[in-house]
């Protein structure tokens, strides 16, 4: 029998998983286009950003690799990181 917490949320859960799958899809779609052109293994995501944020992240490392590939060897074993970097003005 389900939690009274999980028969409450279960179709909230549904409808929020069914809101994603586009952004999902998407991503999926870039890492096997990222893999394909560079002849990546894998890509792995393992941070606490948003799909959004890592679906922006992969397409900037796309572009990054089209647009620099003479200047990247991406042969052999490597990795990107991406991070946000917050930098706040306290001067007013």
């Amino acid at each position: 029998m389900c939690s009274s917490w999980l028969a409450k949320n279960v179709d909230r859960g549904r409808c929020k998983a069914l809101q994603i799958a586009p952004i999902r899809q998407e991503i999926s779609r870039l890492k096997d286009v990222i893999m394909h052109e560079t002849g990546a293994v894998d890509i792995q995501w393992q941070c606490s950003w948003t799909l959004r944020s890592y679906h922006s992240a992969l397409k900037a490392l796309l572009r990054i690799c089209r647009q620099h590939s003479s200047a990247i060897d991406l042969e052999g074993n490597w990795f990107a990181v991406f991070s946000v970097v917050c930098l706040m003005d306290d001067q007013r």
